[in-house]
């Protein structure tokens, strides 16, 4: 099956696969304790993220191109860049 249309997707307690075919025209991404292995990059699209004790990986980022219009972060590690907040952890 396959899920090109994707607009809104939760993950909670599970590992992140990315797929940008998949993911790329998002608007909604809710991951709680969710760990990140590789770096993922969200475009244009995404209106609100809330990131709960997610663990993005060494040498990894997640990063999301464009402001937010709902932002929430609680509890992360690693290397997280998001516009209106520059980035949070990594270096």
């Amino acid at each position: 099956m396959k899920c090109d249309r994707l607009k809104s997707f939760t993950l909670k307690n599970n590992s992140f696969i990315y797929y940008k075919s998949v993911y790329e025209k998002l608007t909604f991404l809710d991951l709680e304790n969710v760990e990140i292995n590789h770096s993922v990059v969200f475009n244009e699209n995404m209106k609100s993220v809330r990131l709960v004790n997610v663990h993005v990986r060494m040498f990894n980022v997640l990063k999301i191109n464009k402001p937010c219009e709902t932002l929430y972060i609680r509890g992360c590690k690693g290397n997280i860049v998001i516009p209106q907040v520059a980035s949070i952890g990594g270096s």
